[in-house]
């Protein structure tokens, strides 16, 4: 015969709690059937009350044992009760398991809130999608060359004519292809003063409608491009009034204020931008709710369009820096999107792409027909190889004599009769540019209109978690008198010093250990 104690004592199968010296609890002597266990004995009592009163309790303790026993079932025959007991290996071997140090995988009191916790249902919640462009002022910096600084520079929301054209022209120099780049307005005033300039060195017997075409100014013109901004000046050569198709100097003049500047070929402007990233409504309790698949960003920014975010990059930042870079000499633009991280000395590099910003502006020359070729090969036999002589046959037939104050009066005249010479040359040239063939393409303004680059975030969520009942993901070694609540390990090993389990126990306590228990 040895001594039970009985105790009302409420725990979870998987914890390692004992019950307390306050816990209400009574000592009776019993004995164990012959047919028995130490991990499952049953055990008899005598009717503490002699009333045949059903015992009130759950829990048990054998110090003879050194073992607390869950009371699985009470029987009761003629005034004896018999109790089937199951070992609480978790507080039996208490002191040997919280001494043990364990691989946690979960813990609801030490945990790693970046690793993913895959435990929770995932649905898509689409009220929390944001996109964030309102509050993206229309002011970006540019970095000035001279100085080394940046300065503030108005670029978004700007109408079309606040535009700059960049214009590459084959001068009097040996030095090849200069640039030029001006307002809209400065443009269309050298437009319109390089197409109605007669160069110097054709005849004054020549009509200015024929000068002008014989200069064909645009086969100078190598390149033109205009772009949605004009550089700042500190990042500029000089203001220039005069620039050079082929020989012929032409002045950027108008009625308005007009000016052009030089351009250096390795002009190059530096923009930047600072932009916010919406943050996903869960990721400040769980901050891997940042990345994805439960975060999605992306950037939409022209002309290099929809540009998608790798979230893991971004994952501790709250703010985006896009960088571009102009070349203006080529329209050649070069992308670079960096996180903006306040614990690193450098923002990472998040994205890179390269594309042609502005719009190529078509670069036309005048093609004459066979006709007017042969009109003006006779003018110009006409003019130096028979000026007294005739020498023309008109497309009718017949040899008619023309002096070459009549040819020259014939071209410069316009009558109302039909004149076959001027008709042919009028018919070709047409009203001022003749047929036109095209180099290059055309680029589509489009892109321009489509407003300011914004951010998008697409946000999936999960279900509630229960931390105090399935703990959070931990992935350390620790010791397990260091932790409290929920506790998954794996691999789990435990060296006694205390107890002496059976080999049944501990496999029972590694069984446990491995599928979570609770500390307490």
């Amino acid at each position: 015969m040895f001594n039970i104690k009985l105790y009302t004592f409420n725990k979870r199968p998987n914890s390692t709690k004992q019950p307390l010296a306050t816990t209400p609890n009574q000592t009776i002597p019993c004995v164990m059937k012959s047919v028995s266990s130490i991990l499952t004995p049953l055990i008899e009592i005598t009717d503490p009350k002699g009333n045949n009163a059903i015992p009130k309790y759950n829990y048990a303790y054998i110090a003879d044992f050194d073992r607390y026993y869950f009371i699985e079932d009470i029987r009761f025959d003629i005034g004896v009760w018999t109790l089937w007991l199951r070992c609480d290996v978790l507080a039996s071997f208490q002191d040997d398991i919280l001494n043990s140090r364990q691989y946690v995988l979960r813990s609801s009191s030490n945990f790693n809130p970046d690793l993913v916790d895959t435990l929770y249902n995932t649905y898509i919640n689409s009220v929390n999608c944001y996109e964030e462009e309102e509050y993206l002022p229309d002011v970006v910096s540019v970095m000035n060359k001279s100085s080394g600084a940046w300065e503030s520079y108005p670029y978004f929301n700007r109408s079309m004519s606040e535009g700059a054209f960049c214009i590459g022209l084959v001068g009097n120099n040996t030095s090849g292809v200069s640039y030029y780049i001006m307002p809209s307005n400065s443009f269309r005033s050298l437009l319109l003063n390089a197409f109605n300039t007669i160069p110097s060195d054709i005849g004054s017997d020549t009509s200015n409608f024929v000068g002008k075409a014989l200069a064909n100014y645009l086969q100078y013109v190598t390149y033109c491009r205009w772009f949605p901004n004009l550089p700042i000046s500190a990042n500029l050569g000089p203001m220039v009034r005069t620039v050079y198709f082929g020989g012929q100097p032409v002045e950027v003049t108008g009625t308005t204020d007009t000016f052009c500047y030089q351009v250096n070929t390795n002009m190059v402007d530096h923009f930047v931008i600072t932009m916010n990233l919406p943050r996903h409504p869960q990721a400040a309790s769980y901050p891997y709710m940042a990345l994805s698949p439960f975060s999605e960003y992306s950037l939409y920014f022209q002309p290099f369009g929809t540009i998608p975010l790798d979230s893991a990059k971004i994952y501790h930042s709250r703010q985006i820096e896009v960088h571009w870079f102009v070349d203006y000499c080529t329209g050649a633009c070069d992308l670079q999107i960096k996180a903006v991280s306040n614990d690193l000395d450098d923002n990472p590099l998040v994205y890179t792409d390269n594309t042609q910003i502005g719009v190529n502006i078509p670069i036309s020359n005048l093609v004459m027909d066979w006709k007017v070729g042969m009109g003006m090969a006779a003018l110009s036999w006409i003019k130096s190889i028979a000026p007294n002589d005739y020498a023309s046959r008109n497309m009718t037939g017949g040899v008619q004599k023309w002096q070459p104050n009549e040819v020259q009066k014939s071209i410069q005249s316009t009558p109302d009769q039909n004149v076959s010479m001027t008709d042919t040359i009028m018919n070709t040239l047409g009203a001022t540019m003749g047929q036109i063939s095209t180099k290059g393409s055309s680029d589509s303004f489009l892109a321009y209109n489509m407003g300011k680059p914004f951010t998008f975030a697409y946000f999936m969520e999960q279900t509630a978690h229960m931390p105090e009942l399935f703990g959070q993901p931990c992935c350390r070694a620790l010791r397990l008198d260091n932790q409290s609540g929920f506790v998954l390990c794996e691999n789990a090993s435990v060296e006694y010093s205390i107890g002496n389990p059976t080999v049944d126990e501990q496999n029972a306590v590694i069984s446990m250990l491995n599928s979570g228990i609770f500390v307490d």
